[in-house]
């Protein structure tokens, strides 16, 4: 037994004191919507039915089915942690900081 996307980013949240919503898709009712080059540390990076959280220095972390755990991935090409499938699927990133 695990926790899926949208579980383990909610859990970070809310275990900082935040509570945002609990799904894999960027609500700007919530959420409010940013290019990947202004993310920053703590936004979120959604794609087709997932979503991650970015860590900084070009790293995402995310509960994944795929391997059935928690992993930290990359959006640098340079990375040995680099997916390049998921780099192209990024339909979003969001942020609930004021910026």
């Amino acid at each position: 037994m695990g926790i899926d996307c949208s579980g383990f980013v909610s859990m970070a949240y809310m275990l900082n004191g935040i509570i945002i919503y609990r799904d894999a898709n960027l609500k700007e009712e919530y959420m409010k919507s940013i290019s990947l080059e202004h993310i920053k540390p703590a936004d979120l990076m959604f794609f087709p039915g997932h979503v991650a959280m970015f860590i900084g220095e070009g790293n995402y972390i995310h509960s994944t089915g795929r391997e059935g755990r928690v992993l930290i991935n990359s959006i640098n090409p340079g990375s040995d942690d680099y997916r390049e499938d998921l780099h192209k699927m990024i339909n979003g990133v969001g942020t609930v900081f004021g910026r």
